[in-house]
């Protein structure tokens, strides 16, 4: 009879989004993962201790053969260790983000998860980004954790002029658009390949392209645009923040960097690596329907609570302080103010 532990790990077959924290690296959130979902396996009912033939008895005595079977220690965890390892929670990211970012990852878990979240890495959606910039600093790695290089006054910057700057990077990169395709924009071809739909680079390690870019909130020194790009890594958008500063005739580096959408995978759909286990993993899982050939939630999120409910043993819920929400969402904090030392 299957154990209620291999029903469970069959299940881990899917596509899992995680919302990845500011400060906390991906390496960091993946052994996590591994670590929480192997410990609840190892915690419920696994596979008994197989057993081995001993035959007793001498021929050359001429003494009866017995044969009886007994507990094979050679399997035993006490002696091999736990039945689920680490290595064997197979985990893949789509998306990766640097240290200082925080935003949406989408994870393949198993081995069918792990093999359709490579293709939806190939397909190269868009991604959504929230970007905020702080004008009057310019350090040298372009955001806020860098060494302060230059200063700056800002008290000429109006919203007016920022939107401008920022209609002219999106009209700059929709033009750049037919010219990775190596279309004439005034073209026939250019106006077919427009009316079938979104244009996308040929390759995805090509050169990053900006579809959209709008702002949001500006509240000086502080401004935060949303953009929606593809092929782009977290230097470039730093950088583009301090190329915003520069058009601006002033400084502008990056202190905030949120991706909120990863094509349809949002921050809502998203889990926090601190609020995963093996329960919510499994209803929170995207499998992959062979019958409608797409990605499903399942039907029934409660299927495997009354195995649940045998191995896990309810504790109260506690409430989320106000520093771990700022924490986890990425936002801006007392650490990421520029000293007088550091000028």
């Amino acid at each position: 009879m299957t154990s209620c532990a291999i029903t469970a790990y069959k299940a881990l077959n899917g596509i899992l989004c995680v919302y990845k924290p500011s400060r906390i690296g991906l390496s960091s959130i993946s052994e996590r993962i591994r670590k929480v979902i192997a410990g609840d396996l190892n915690s419920m009912e696994t596979r008994p201790v197989s057993s081995r033939v001993v035959i007793d008895g001498l021929l050359s005595r001429d003494e009866n053969l017995t044969v009886r079977t007994v507990m094979n220690y050679a399997d035993h965890p006490l002696v091999v260790g736990p039945r689920y390892q680490l290595k064997d929670i197979r985990l893949f990211s789509v998306h990766t983000l640097d240290w200082m970012s925080s935003g949406v990852i989408p994870f393949g878990i198993g081995a069918s998860g792990c093999y359709h979240a490579r293709k939806l890495q190939r397909s190269n959606p868009i991604r959504c980004y929230e970007v905020t910039g702080r004008l009057g600093y310019a350090t040298a790695s372009f955001d806020f954790s860098g060494e302060v290089r230059e200063k700056s006054t800002y008290e000429h910057v109006t919203r007016g002029k920022l939107e401008s700057v920022l209609n002219k990077m999106e009209s700059n990169h929709q033009t750049l658009m037919y010219t990775t395709a190596a279309v004439d924009i005034g073209s026939q071809e250019a106006y077919e390949i427009a009316s079938k739909g979104l244009l996308r680079p040929a390759h995805r390690k090509s050169m990053p392209i900006i579809y959209s870019i709008k702002l949001i909130e500006f509240k000086p020194p502080d401004f935060t645009v949303e953009l929606q790009v593809v092929n782009e890594w977290p230097i470039f958008l730093k950088r583009m923040v301090h190329e915003i500063g520069i058009k601006l005739k002033t400084n502008a580096t990056c202190i905030r960097l949120r991706c909120t959408r990863f094509g349809k995978y949002t921050v809502d759909d998203a889990l926090l690596p601190f609020h995963i286990d093996l329960e919510s993993a499994i209803n929170s899982l995207e499998y992959y329907d062979l019958k409608q050939k797409k990605f499903v939630r399942p039907v029934n999120e409660d299927k495997f609570d009354d195995d649940f409910n045998d191995s896990f043993e309810e504790e109260p819920e506690e409430a989320m302080t106000f520093k771990f929400e700022q924490d986890a969402d990425g936002w801006v904090d007392n650490d990421c103010h520029f000293d007088a030392d550091r000028i």
